[in-house]
């Protein structure tokens, strides 16, 4: 009977010739094998480093960017006031879970700068609570007013945006020529709004115009105040000025106390004065009629019972 050959295994550095045979494969592969083999390596790598490239050229890939390259007044925000209570949640849930969802920037002709499309809150937050990184989607927005469109959207997603500060958005932005007027502002930039809201916010545009450098607190202004603001300024030219004289007497410590002064305004009826009393006409001598919308007034000493009879007596005749 045939005596069985015993086989080693083949071990690592153990120079056993099993293993020299294993690893023999390889080198005994044909050149082209192995420059098949490098091509198809460097392809996979290009697709990886091309979709990388096509990621960040699109605002989809997330990048660490330092919170001091990040400049947060590139844009003319739409949000000027920030709850206390909303601040010392956000700020501890950064503390606790980290960011969890990314700002937006824009890239600046400054190397390494950026400017702030969306995230204002979160970049102030990182930075009370001594943070140094930020995550952030680059994006490039062909023009400005696409850049202000998608500051807006990502808001308008979240409550607290007042319709002061979508009014003033609207208004800047004309004033720096991204739109013909602030209805267009209006119309481009809140395209989803209802047409009711969007008309609220060109009231709001009234508001903002007339009174907005002399108003402490114009974020915290109620619809109703507000709208009956706008109604006030169209109706009388000088309640502009009346009240910001008031304002700046009262010198208003909160926006409760800002309210105050302006309803009083409201409530004295300023805005809403009634139209100048037309001047009688004298007819004749000592005759004088005043007309009106649906009446016709005769005053004077001229004006006698005999005249009155006759009048009377001749319209009872008249079809």
């Amino acid at each position: 009977m045939a005596k069985r050959k015993r086989l080693s295994p083949a071990l690592i550095g153990g120079g056993d010739q099993g293993l020299a045979r294993d690893t023999e494969t390889y080198r005994d592969r044909p050149p082209i094998a192995h420059v098949a083999a490098d091509a198809a390596d460097q392809a996979a790598f290009e697709d990886v480093a091309r979709a990388l490239t096509e990621a960040r050229e699109e605002g989809r890939l997330i990048v660490k960017l330092p919170l001091t390259a990040i400049e947060t007044d590139h844009l003319v925000r739409d949000r000027i006031a920030f709850d206390d209570d909303e601040m010392a949640a956000l700020k501890a849930s950064l503390e606790t879970r980290g960011q969890q969802v990314p700002i937006e920037v824009v890239p600046l002709e400054a190397e390494g700068r950026y400017g702030l499309i969306s995230g204002l809150r979160r970049v102030m937050a990182l930075g009370q609570i001594g943070a140094t990184e930020v995550l952030a989607l680059v994006r490039r927005p062909e023009s400005s007013a696409e850049a202000y469109l998608a500051m807006v959207e990502e808001n308008e997603i979240r409550a607290g945006v007042s319709f002061y500060e979508r009014a003033r958005l609207a208004f800047e932005a004309a004033r720096l020529n991204l739109y013909d007027s602030p209805q267009e502002a209006i119309s481009h930039l809140f395209a989803g709004a209802s047409p009711a809201k969007r008309s609220k916010i060109g009231s709001f545009v009234t508001v903002h115009r007339a009174l907005g450098e002399g108003l402490r607190f114009p974020a915290a202004i109620p619809e109703r105040v507000g709208l009956a603001l706008a109604k006030a300024l169209a109706a009388d030219p000088d309640f502009a000025a009346d009240l910001l004289a008031q304002l700046d007497q009262a010198a208003p410590a909160t926006a409760e106390a800002e309210r105050q002064v302006i309803e009083a305004a409201l409530s004295r009826g300023r805005g809403a004065k009634p139209a100048p009393k037309a001047t009688p006409e004298e007819i004749r001598s000592g005759l004088f009629a005043e007309r009106g919308r649906g009446r016709l007034i005769l005053s004077g000493p001229s004006l006698t019972d005999d005249l009155k009879e006759a009048l009377l007596g001749w319209l009872k005749t008249q079809p």
